[in-house]
């Protein structure tokens, strides 16, 4: 039950991240199955006068107080804050002795109690074990399901959902899904407990089999979603978001069964798809570009069959008949867009767009050597090497447009937006550009010879300029590193090296290790102020906390540092003493090992 310590891609659950516990119902969206209605009792006496009147107001907000807890119980069990399912104000510390420790996201320790082995938070609580019995903690270290309330053991069956046999006397062992304050979602028979209830420990769904092939689908929340006819048991999926940031994945979990799959953003559980009609089997979702572009491909069993799978693509809550379109060619998932890959004379890969046409070139056909790439389905550049010209377009109209061209290149920029960069040739002279996809210039210079663009972070690109030095150039110029503003200002430089460290900072290097004895390295902050310049220093990292860390070399090999927000040195180690982890880092000292927060505040020691 050891929890996931690094960010699987796609992961099944995401890291964890610090948020505000809010109370608040289950969302509203959610479409709920009514249970059976119950007979109804017999006609109440109508109360008389006043006193009836009183006792009718009392009467009356006791059933609005009843109706408003009871609907807070069925939404998250219990007058518990609750959380979206994948994060969590907390995290779990492993000691010296593989023991595990809960501590707050700022380092506060929120359990003097260790365990033996711990599951991640889901919904806002934790299943543990400690000296073989099971029970629940949530994220502020209450125990909401005590050790040896249940004879059982418990097991996580869906995110947040558990199963747990009872003895139910003569009618022998009950099989109930719980959730983490032990409240009673269902119960089910079957031979075994883990034959009771379908689930995936990560996913915050669980289906519970009744006759004839329904199923019944619970959510984390405890509600009934769905009920479905399926031969097979239905597949539980979590998929992250194509292209999304690591510091903050999204995540959507799918059902599959026959004949129909459903798309649910994984933390809130509002169902963004449903589609059972044009289905002949269960699919699994195999992309997710954003919460209404979904890419799916057919189940198979056995993977050698998948080169024989058909695809769907589901857009805003409608499948699309992408074969058709595609005239039987081959379908596959490029660059966050649903792709048709033709071959012969029109040959090139053509996305599909949202009411599932082929995206065309500007002019109907490809003419010669015209190409496009694209960004996404509204921003592209489209390149005609016969005439040596580029097109940007943005929402289907030319933005801008350039002749004499050398080369282009789509950019990923430290800042997760895209970038065109264009360069071209005319006489002796280059121009580099650098341009937003709605067509924006942020750079451009002309020289003798050209820039390489190496990175960009917002208003800040680092460019390598080849420079000129010969008596032929009209404008000698050294070679190397430059820091330039979206004005083509030139901030700093040149230097050999200049790299990206985080958002803030940017290290430079003055010289080659190989070639160079007097050899500086520093920080500059975006404005290129130098903020921090030793020698001794000869790389720096960011953590996602912004905590920056160094490297210098020693006669004992190298040792590294961490620095806080005035660059002072909080500690320092080698690093085969340390290890690095989601939530925390430890780090070896002596006999005894350090334990820091993200933001390297030292948080237990043993």
């Amino acid at each position: 039950m050891e929890p996931n310590t690094t960010n699987p891609n796609p992961a099944p659950a995401p890291t964890p991240a610090p948020t505000p516990v809010v109370a608040q119902p289950a969302p509203a969206e959610q479409p709920v199955i009514a249970q059976k209605p119950k007979a109804e009792g017999g006609a109440k006496p109508k109360g008389k006068g006043k006193v009836g009147l009183i006792i009718g107001i009392i009467v009356g907000v006791l059933v609005v107080v009843g109706v408003v807890l009871l609907i807070i119980g069925l939404a998250g069990g219990g007058l518990f804050a609750k959380h979206p399912i994948y994060e969590a104000d907390a995290f779990w510390l492993k000691d010296k002795d593989d023991k595990y420790i809960l501590f707050s996201k700022s380092g506060e320790r929120l359990s003097e109690e260790k365990f033996d082995d711990v599951e991640d938070f889901h919904n806002g609580m934790s299943l543990v074990e400690k000296d073989g019995k099971t029970g629940v903690i949530n994220d502020k270290g209450k125990m909401t399901i005590e050790f040896g309330q249940y004879e059982s053991s418990i097991y996580e069956v869906g995110a947040g959902l558990y199963g747990v046999s009872v003895d139910a006397g003569k009618d022998g062992l009950v099989y109930q899904l719980i959730n983490g304050e032990g409240r009673v979602i269902t119960e089910a028979k079957s031979a075994f407990l883990s034959n009771a209830f379908i689930g995936d420990s990560d996913v915050p769904f669980v289906a519970v089999k009744d006759e004839d092939n329904y199923y019944d689908i619970y959510n984390t929340y405890g509600q009934r979603v769905m009920n479905i006819q399926s031969s097979s048991e239905p597949v539980f999926e979590v998929v992250n978001e194509y292209n999304s940031d690591p510091d903050d994945y999204k995540y959507y979990a799918s059902i599959s069964y026959d004949k129909g799959f459903a798309v649910y953003d994984a933390n809130n559980l509002k169902e963004l798809a449903k589609i059972e009609e044009g289905i002949s089997t269960r699919y699994e979702v195999r992309r997710a570009i954003d919460d209404k572009h979904f890419y799916a491909i057919e189940y198979y069993d056995d993977y050698r069959n998948n080169d024989e799978r058909k695809k769907l693509y589901v857009v805003d809550g409608k499948l699309v008949d992408i074969h058709a379109k595609c005239d039987d060619e081959h379908i596959d998932f490029d660059d966050g867009m649903v792709i048709c890959e033709v071959e012969g004379d029109n040959d090139g890969d053509y996305p599909f767009a949202d009411d599932g046409s082929l995206m065309k070139y500007p002019n109907g056909d490809r003419i010669g050597n015209e190409r496009a790439n694209y960004v996404d389905l509204k921003h592209y550049i489209v390149e005609n090497e016969n005439d040596d010209a580029v097109a940007i377009y943005a929402d289907g109209n030319v933005v801008k447009s350039y002749n004499d061209v050398y080369s282009t290149r789509i950019i990923n920029g430290e800042d997760d937006e895209y970038y065109y960069y264009v360069r071209t040739r005319k006489g002796e002279n280059y121009t580099t550009i650098v341009l937003k996809t709605d067509g924006t210039e942020i750079f451009k210079q002309t020289a003798d010879y050209y820039f390489t663009i190496n990175t960009i972070s917002g208003d800040r690109i680092i460019a390598y300029d080849y420079g000129c030095t010969y008596s032929s150039c009209k404008n000698k110029r050294e070679s190397g590193d430059y820091l330039f503003d979206t004005e083509g200002k030139k901030i700093y430089g040149p230097v050999y090296n200049l790299d990206y460290v985080n958002e803030n900072y940017f290290v430079y290097q003055t010289g080659s290790r190989y070639y160079d004895e007097d050899i500086k390295y520093g920080l500059l902050d975006r404005d290129g102020k130098e903020v921090l310049s030793k020698a001794e220093y000869v790389d720096y990292d960011s953590t996602d906390s912004g905590v920056i860390a160094a490297r210098k070399e020693t006669d004992n090999g190298y040792v590294y540092v961490v620095l806080d927000k005035d660059f002072n040195v909080i500690t320092e180690f080698a690093y085969r003493d340390a290890d690095f982890y989601n939530d925390y880092c430890v780090i070896k000292k002596d006999d005894s090992r350090i334990y820091y927060n993200l933001d390297m505040k030292e948080i237990y020691k043993d």
